[in-house]
């Protein structure tokens, strides 16, 4: 039995709004998160508030660290911020996964104003507030213990943000070093969606290379945090999903299961010809990060025939193809979404037979079994089916080649 936790970025993502969403999930741990307050000695500046708010109509809770005396700024640099943290009392477990977290913001840091990791100067993450929120985060992360975690795709924001730096574009520089491999979209709302300590909190959970989809399991708990800004059109809250799986048979195939994220692009074109919509949809299949072309017909408008064309590819490139449909259709208006994609694990190969080496793709089923397709092109040289056919088949029977 393992398990597995989704986050779902409804409103974005914050320090604040995660541990208010595990705490709503799981209240249990709220007395190891204080005890870890305790430990790393912030409850001697802060304390943590909890309560729950009704957020556009959707019940939420919310999480507060206000200040408890008027102490002066805690210090900003980077390596004094670890050293306290390290002759704290902070359970070893915890600091690793603090200073781990705390890592990953002062890299982004680093890199975006080119100084070394050690002269990294926070500002308002330093503030007792912020690292705060960062060790009771971790707190929570090592009392859940789950085996992996994921989430949905993040909400962009837009507009700016007030920083020590002036006024930047959202998401942040740092926030946006940390985000990369994340599949983000915009709702429409302006404002920051996701801070950088929300966002270093997903790096260090989730890798979104491999895995942003929830998983088959059975839905334990769930709870909702919520942020302190408010929105018109959707609530600022942060949902989680805790699960749990069982390591069956049938789970065990999963490792031979690919998990991302594609853009599908649709639309519609009723006054080409044949011949010219051919010459277009091939055009986009060579252009790099297309993954597939597909169309079929159907009555449309005033009975014209109408071209119903389907474009799959990678997210990153979708906004120079979605050019290139402009510019290789006749089209006016089109349609994009980011969909979640599964395929099984594969590899190409070659496998001798009838005298030459013929390119096939091999794929892991769910069960373990392989199966092995020739590529159709090496095909092409045979005049017959029948030659094609029994080519092929006996390519498949020489499968095992590819195993060993």
């Amino acid at each position: 039995m393992s398990t597995h936790i989704h986050i779902d970025t409804i409103g974005g993502l914050s320090g604040d709004m995660f541990i208010a969403s595990m705490l709503h999930a799981m209240p249990q741990l709220k007395s190891g998160v204080v005890q870890d307050l305790q430990a790393a000695g912030i409850l001697l500046h802060v304390e943590l508030e909890q309560s729950e708010q009704l957020v556009n109509g959707v019940t939420a809770g919310a999480i507060d660290f206000p200040a408890t005396r008027a102490d002066p700024r805690p210090t900003h640099h980077y390596k004094h911020i670890k050293s306290r943290l390290e002759k704290s009392r902070l359970n070893r477990t915890v600091l690793e996964r603090t200073l781990a977290i705390f890592d990953l913001l002062a890299a982004a840091e680093a890199k975006v104003h080119a100084v070394d990791i050690e002269d990294v100067h926070f500002h308002e993450i330093a503030d007792w507030d912020s690292q705060a929120d960062i060790v009771a985060a971790a707190s929570i992360i090592e009392q859940v213990n789950a085996s992996t975690w994921s989430c949905s795709s993040l909400p962009m924001g837009k507009g700016s943000v007030l920083t020590e730096h002036g006024r930047l574009p959202v998401p942040a520089p740092a926030t946006t070093e940390l985000l990369y491999g994340f599949v983000m979209y915009d709702d429409g709302e302006s404002g920051e969606r996701i801070t950088p300590t929300g966002a270093a909190i997903l790096r260090y959970l989730i890798n979104p290379d491999k895995n942003t989809q929830r998983p088959n399991g059975k839905l334990v708990c769930s709870g909702t945090g919520c942020g302190k800004k408010r929105f018109d059109s959707l609530p600022n809250i942060a949902r989680v999903m805790v699960f749990t799986t069982t390591a069956t048979e049938g789970t065990k195939f999963n490792e031979h299961l690919l998990h991302d994220n594609v853009s599908i692009i649709q639309f519609e074109v009723d006054d080409m010809t044949s011949e010219e919509l051919a010459t277009g949809l091939e055009q986009l299949r060579q252009i790099v990060g297309v993954l597939d072309v597909s169309h079929h017909t159907r009555s449309g408008k005033k009975n014209r025939t109408q071209f119903s064309i389907q474009l799959l590819c990678e997210p990153e490139h979708q906004d120079h193809i979605v050019e290139a449909c402009f510019l290789q259709t006749t089209t006016i208006g089109l349609r994009t979404s980011i969909c979640a994609r599964t395929i099984l694990r594969r590899r190409q190969g070659a496998i001798a037979a009838h005298g030459s080496s013929h390119p096939v793709k091999q794929s892991q089923r769910p069960d373990g079994a392989s199966t092995v397709k020739i590529e159709a092109d090496a095909l092409v040289g045979y005049s017959t089916l029948a030659e094609r056919r029994k080519v092929a088949n006996d390519v498949e029977q020489l499968a095992p080649a590819l195993d060993d």
